[in-house]
């Protein structure tokens, strides 16, 4: 609803500009919040009935869903070093477990080998519940910390809910201990064998620097070349280390090259099957451990062979499972993906930076090589025989060192994973929570309401405001006549102090503000429609009039359903249809009333062409000799949409005066009508809302407020009058 402002009244002597200037404006501000309460009043039913049924729906599925209940436990993830045999961790990157991030441990939690492991253990406590019902109860999250995840099932057993996350806990634990378990007994089967190989190269170096010793017959090297010596052996260790492990990291990018390329961008979002969840999730684990494998141990390893054969297999399985399972429509960016991505990066800048110290390393040993070769060749050969013993020897003992830490770690390897919270029973369920739902019903329920409250008051094109008059339709509103059921009644002489009547005194005074230099001497009255209360706002507007001390003469100029001979009960047999026809004089058809200085003129004889009638010359006729008989001269006239005869009558009157009914009429309508007298080139003095009904009660109080501080200006006893006529309408 649009605020209405009350058009600027012409200035009173004696009144302050300033007044003048503040009041209406103040009056227009505090008027808006009202304007929107008035419509809440209005249609408060309504607000009330959508308000209550969105409740109540919100409060039917509120009790009726089942309650569930969710139970958590916290599982610990120990952080140890990847490396495992001449190999350190890369650096920069964060590694869990054995050498696994976080966000894939927290995958492996809903794996179905843990679903799996977890439903038999529930099957041993008597809990009846299937893999698809712990794989579709079971969400898990990575903590705040870090280095602990949370598990969590939801049922609607509060027992169950908490056996499910124990047994998911209890289960992820155990596999994790098993892999850590089976990943210590690996490393040290081949650190055995590695053991055994450099014991066997140790030996025949030695032999060989024994037999070369008995053949050139030499004792021991000078202490500058053996010093030189030293230099260059420790060098070449250097280099034959870098070159190692940069032929692994060549060897660990080449395999994450190829995962990548048969990995997409993106892939199915929440495929319903849990078994392409479930193989999805075991071929990112192994190609995870084939890539974390390849960087400590060469392409020919057993566990490496292993691992491909076990990715052949799960890409197999997993193409079968996704050709059988309905399409997904949503796609999202693809986890393992962007986890190979990282370690892609990672293993290019560390290939970069080996090769840098490599190459830099290797110019010194041409260095220190050209430095060596200027020794005796024999004491050359003896260096080099030594320094291969050495760097075979130093192997020997970190491969026996290595040895005995893999044995232990085999007999006591507890795995990288515990539970540190087992949580309690759920006492209260999750969902569903009327605390919650019900005020957001309830306020959803209000939001409705409201925003159909007023798509319907927009919706709504008649004219119910003073707005709608002035500044939508850009005619003078003039007031407001409450609804009375009195029909036919002369309220101003019947009720004199009620409402009504003070609303037409109203209306007559603004008539007389409006004209600001004459009053109106002739009057037309007219509406846009049938029924809207022109006739009985012409005579009340007539009696009015009369009383303030005006000689009145009202008219009946609508000949096709006359009514004021009823109003006033005088005699219709001549009326100004005689006249017309020139049956009459003016002075035979004019009727004195009860009321002093009323007179009227009745319709008389009702013509077949009553348009063609009143354009006649006689008409200009009676209107001239009609001024000079009385003041104020009132037409009574049909309305001006559906039959002509307002239009014909309109450019000979000094003013229209339109009645539109509260809330019936449309602003279109009045838009047709102002058109029709715009185009008949007549005068429109204003416009009068009829028949305003006390159950829009909120329009009073409006009113109120508008005649207060609109015509309460003008002079102390115009105000007294203007509030008197007020609180009536209120």
């Amino acid at each position: 609803m649009v605020l209405w402002k009350p058009s600027p009244s012409p200035r009173r002597k004696g009144l302050p500009m300033e007044q003048e200037a503040t009041l209406p404006t103040e009056a227009a501000s505090s008027l808006e919040l009202r304007d929107y309460l008035m419509v809440i009043r209005k249609r408060r039913w309504l607000i009330f009935y959508l308000a209550a049924t969105v409740f109540a729906i919100g409060a039917m599925v509120t009790f009726s869903s089942p309650k569930i209940y969710e139970a958590s436990t916290l599982v610990a993830i120990r952080q140890q070093p990847s490396g495992i045999l001449l190999l350190p961790t890369p650096q920069g990157q964060p590694q869990t477990g054995q050498g696994i991030s976080m966000e894939t441990q927290r995958l492996l939690v809903t794996s179905k080998e843990v679903v799996s492991q977890a439903a038999e253990k529930l099957r041993e406590q008597k809990i009846g519940v299937s893999e698809g019902e712990i794989a579709g109860s079971l969400s898990s999250s990575v903590e705040k910390a870090g280095d602990v995840i949370r598990i969590s099932a939801r049922h609607t057993n509060p027992q169950y809910a908490h056996a499910i996350a124990n047994a998911v806990a209890e289960a992820f634990v155990e596999i994790n201990r098993l892999m850590a378990a089976q990943q210590a007994r690996t490393e040290r089967q081949l650190i055995d064998q590695r053991v055994a190989e450099l014991e066997s190269e140790l030996a025949q170096t030695e032999e060989e620097i024994r037999r070369f010793k008995e053949e050139h017959r030499i004792v021991d090297l000078t202490a500058e070349a053996e010093q030189q010596v030293q230099r260059y052996t420790a060098l070449e260790q250097q280099r034959d280390q870098l070159e190692a492990e940069v032929a692994q990291q060549r060897a660990r990018l080449a395999e994450i090259e190829r995962a990548l390329a048969t990995e997409q961008e993106v892939i199915p979002a929440a495929v319903e099957n849990p078994v392409v969840t479930g193989l999805r999730k075991e071929l990112t684990d192994l190609q995870l451990q084939l890539i974390s494998a390849q960087a400590r141990y060469q392409e020919a390893h057993p566990q490496i062979r292993t691992l491909r054969a076990q990715i052949r297999e799960a890409e197999g399985q997993l193409q079968a499972a996704l050709r059988q399972s309905p399409k997904a429509e949503q796609l999202v960016p693809n986890a393992a993906l962007q986890e190979l991505r990282a370690q892609r990066a990672e293993a290019r800048f560390r290939i970069v930076a080996l090769e840098s110290q490599l190459a830099a390393l290797r110019r010194y040993l041409s260095e220190q090589q050209a430095l060596l070769e200027q020794l005796p060749l024999k004491q050359f050969q003896l260096d080099e025989l030594e320094r291969k013993r050495r760097v075979t020897e130093q192997l020997y003992l970190d491969m026996l060192q290595r040895q005995v830490a893999a044995r232990i770690r085999e007999g006591s390897e507890p795995g990288s994973a515990q539970i540190i919270d087992t949580g309690r029973v759920p006492a209260k369920p999750v969902s569903p929570r009327p605390e919650r739902t019900l005020p957001f019903a309830l306020a959803l329920g209000l939001a409705l309401a409201l925003g159909m409250t007023f798509f319907i008051e927009y919706l709504d094109d008649t004219v119910k405001t003073p707005d709608d008059v002035e500044r939508r339709l850009g005619m003078t509103f003039l007031g407001v006549i409450p609804y009375t059921q009195m029909e036919r009644t002369l309220v101003p002489l019947e009720h004199p102090k009620s409402p009504a009547a003070e609303a037409y005194r109203t209306v007559r005074s603004n008539l007389k503000f409006t004209a600001l230099r004459e009053f109106p001497k002739a009057l037309l009255i007219t509406s846009a429609g049938a029924g809207e209360g022109k006739t009985m706002t012409a005579c009340n507007l007539a009696v009015v009039l009369a009383q303030a001390g005006h000689k009145v003469l009202l008219v009946d100029t609508d000949l096709r359903r006359p009514a004021m001979h009823r109003v006033f009960e005088t005699d219709n047999t001549v009326g100004i249809t005689s006249y017309l026809v020139g049956d009459r004089a003016f002075e035979e058809v004019v009727q004195r009333t009860e009321t002093p200085n009323l007179f009227v003129v009745t319709s008389g004889p009702l013509p077949p062409n009553p348009s063609e009638l009143l354009e006649m010359e006689r008409m200009g006729e009676f209107l001239r000799e009609a001024k000079e008989f009385a003041d104020v001269v009132l037409l009574d006239s049909p309305p001006a949409i559906v039959v002509t005869d307002a239009i014909v009558l309109a450019p000979r009157v000094d003013g229209v005066l339109l009645v539109a009914e509260f809330g019936r009429v449309t602003r279109e309508a009045l838009r047709q009508v102002r058109h029709l007298l715009d185009t008949a080139q007549a005068r429109i003095v204003g416009v009068v809302l009829n028949k305003l009904k006390a159950e829009q009660g909120g329009y009073y109080y409006y009113y109120y407020y508008y005649y207060y501080y609109h015509y309460g200006y003008y002079g102390k006893e115009g105000r007294r009058s203007t509030r008197h006529r007020a609180r009536s309408t209120a």
